[in-house]
């Protein structure tokens, strides 16, 4: 594929390389992982948990890269677990912050998709998929909403004492959350979809091939909540299929289109896994071995 697109650019065909582009993105999707703490230092002090960026830093690229590297969601148990062991943080605490984390993300991420969808994606979609074909989507989502209430409620008839004790903390912390809190770590997930789009833009362009920003922040958003829906950990898989989906309805050629989701998946999964051990060394030595409170900068 690179060598097609490389042989195109030399034989001046519509296929074009310009290499700057790649390390562009590759710094952007770097500046987006390092804003991603904040918004969980965020969370923590608007319910009240006072906590420092780079503690929360290495906890949130170990937990990352532990559900990037693992074929289902042990990021969220495993960051709790170390906010406890590792910073004091209360679980009540810790899992209070999450759920306002993952509300606030999912929220933003279904409402956005959707509002983008419907103002700058729906002419490139088909039709035709309207009609028959959702007459087998609204039973087979009824039958998943049925399984999981069924699924939930059994887990609450043996857990309820004790669940619902702890669910009770927690949503009171969540009640006390700051509106300035949640104004802020709204303005970050603002911020960090400008970046993401940025960096697909860059991607695009460093090809040869330039998508309407307004559209490409559709298929983005849109490949995002499929990614969510799936509960795959980071979408991935499902967000890649969809966002080259996507990018073929905007125009995009074949190959440009392969090159870009791959190179887009690496850059995203690229900085957890090699921070990852980074996080592991600084953790166990700061943390596991000594038995400190604080992680320096």
């Amino acid at each position: 594929m690179f060598i097609r697109l490389y042989s195109s650019a030399r034989s001046g065909s519509q296929y074009i390389i310009h290499f700057w582009g790649i390390p562009v993105a590759f710094l952007v999707a770097l500046f987006h992982r390092f804003i991603n703490p904040f918004y969980s230092v965020t969370a923590l002090r608007g319910i009240g948990q006072e906590c420092e960026y780079f503690p929360i830093f290495w906890i949130t690229l170990f937990s990352s890269s532990a559900n990037s590297a693992v074929p289902f969601p042990a990021g969220i148990p495993l960051k709790a677990l170390l906010q406890k062991k590792l910073l004091n943080i209360s679980y009540q605490k810790s899992a209070s912050a999450i759920l306002v984390e993952t509300f606030l993300g999912y929220g933003v991420t279904i409402i956005a998709a959707t509002m983008t969808t419907v103002l700058w994606l729906r002419p490139y979609l088909n039709p035709s998929l309207s009609g028959l074909k959702q007459y087998y989507i609204i039973p087979l989502f009824g039958m998943g909403v049925l399984i999981t209430i069924f699924l939930m409620r059994g887990m609450l008839i043996k857990l309820r004492g004790v669940l619902w004790q702890k669910l009770s903390s927690v949503i009171k912390l969540i009640s006390r959350t700051r509106i300035s809190s949640l104004a802020i770590m709204l303005l970050l997930l603002v911020v960090a979809q400008i970046l993401a789009v940025t960096r697909l833009q860059v991607l695009l362009s460093a090809l040869g091939h330039n998508v309407p920003v307004l559209p490409l922040l559709a298929a983005m958003m849109l490949s995002y909540l499929a990614g969510v829906i799936s509960f795959v950990p980071m979408g991935l898989g499902v967000r890649d299929i969809s966002l080259a989906s996507l990018l073929l309805l905007l125009g995009v050629p074949a190959e440009i289109t392969v090159a870009v989701t791959a190179m887009d998946r690496f850059f995203i999964m690229f900085p957890y896994l090699v921070g990852g051990v980074l996080a592991t060394g600084v953790l166990g030595r700061k943390y596991l071995k000594s038995g400190q409170q604080t992680v320096p900068g």
